[in-house]
């Protein structure tokens, strides 16, 4: 879902926007393993730290991604 609505957001940017994607799917998991110790995890419960994952700019190419809120 994620790496679709990046891609609809920049479809002249593809792989910049599937790249963030990853990021953003790895920096939730990150942040859920943080909280809980556990080797295993649903989608639904890394989403609980997307918004989180969102937050945190992306600085790749002179290009920050994501930095609503930042401002």
């Amino acid at each position: 879902g994620i790496v679709a609505a990046l891609v609809a957001q920049c479809p002249k940017r593809i792989q910049q926007a599937v790249e963030c994607a990853v990021r953003l799917h790895g920096a939730a998991a990150e942040l859920f393993a943080r909280e809980r110790d556990e080797h295993t995890m649903l989608a639904t419960e890394m989403l609980q730290h997307l918004s989180q994952a969102i937050q945190t700019p992306i600085e790749r190419d002179n290009f920050t991604w994501l930095q609503e809120g930042q401002r």
